[in-house]
């Protein structure tokens, strides 16, 4: 079941689905990659020109994850630089 059909079909229930889908984040295998290829391989198609940082994952975990986000129930929030765009 995807989330947006978990989200529609338990909101009632106060289930609330949201998927975070993050681009490249400077994690080990991201580093595999940047010594294997380049840094520049890696960040050739984020505008903002760098990886996220997985502290930025964890602050919009946190966030997304509070009571007060109900809100946010069945949204994808693309953590990616600008390398996508929906």
């Amino acid at each position: 079941m995807a989330r947006g059909s978990i989200a529609r079909s338990f909101g009632a229930d106060n289930i609330v689905a949201i998927a975070i889908a993050p681009g490249w984040v400077r994690t080990e295998m991201a580093r595999e990659f940047v010594s294997r290829f380049g840094e520049a391989v890696a960040v050739a198609d984020i505008p903002i020109g760098r990886m996220a940082e997985p502290s930025e994952i964890a602050e919009l975990v946190s966030f997304a994850l509070r009571s007060s986000q109900r809100s946010l129930s069945g949204a994808t929030l693309d953590v990616n630089g600008a390398s996508y765009i929906r």
